[in-house]
């Protein structure tokens, strides 16, 4: 009997899934969505990557919209001293036009890859699907408090995160951010894993941009 509600359950949540932003892949250039570009902090030496390609990159960023959030990498418990994990990325948010964001990406990426010699460089786009299948995301994100002491539970978060590929963690003036964006098909188990968690995930279609 659990096992036939267990389905229901997952069913449901599939069901109101494929309901989010119903109507966004149709969305006009001039639409406003959120951008985020994960720039490596560190190239495949292990060194850091040079302040001024940073620098570049920033400015880069800004011409083309607001940088709303510029995270950082990990997140610290309040005791001011563990980190908890660090993320060898940049997640940088910037608020620009879909339009402006595809142009952008298309160009940005390949150069990105090119500068810090990566295997390959990866954007988002949040707010609905713009790009092939195979493109196509959820955006989970997981919410805790800053001033929570809680290092378990984000644990228990990246484990469920972790049947997907992992997530990346940020924090920011709203508390500390566990997402990941992950196929359709995955969504509705991870959304259930976390609920039996007492989380309450937030989740948005997103598209991948990988120039590889």
């Amino acid at each position: 009997m659990r096992a036939i509600i267990g389905r229901i359950v997952i069913a449901a949540l599939a069901l109101s899934l494929a309901c989010v932003n119903a109507g966004a892949a149709s969305r006009p250039a001039s639409a406003v969505v959120t951008v985020v570009v994960h720039v490596p902090l560190q190239l495949n030496s292990g060194q850091p990557t040079p302040p001024d390609i940073i620098a570049r990159y920033e400015a880069a960023f800004r011409r083309i919209g607001t940088v709303v959030d510029r995270p950082g990498v990990g997140s610290w418990t309040p005791n001011g001293g563990t980190r908890l994990v660090f993320d060898a990325d940049d997640h940088v948010f910037i608020t620009t036009t879909l339009g402006r964001a595809r142009t952008f990406l298309a160009t940005f990426l390949p150069r990105m890859r090119k500068d810090l010699s990566q295997a390959a460089t990866l954007g988002e786009i949040f707010g609905g699907w713009y790009g092939s299948v195979s493109e196509r995301k959820r955006r989970i994100d997981v919410t805790l408090p800053l001033t929570c002491w809680c290092e378990a539970r984000i644990r228990s978060i990246h484990a469920i995160f972790a049947r997907a590929g992992g997530a990346s963690e940020y924090d920011d003036l709203g508390g500390i951010h566990v997402y990941s964006s992950v196929n359709p098909t995955e969504a509705a188990s991870i959304v259930t894993a976390l609920r039996r968690l007492h989380l309450t995930p937030h989740v948005t279609r997103s598209t991948f941009i990988l120039a590889d």
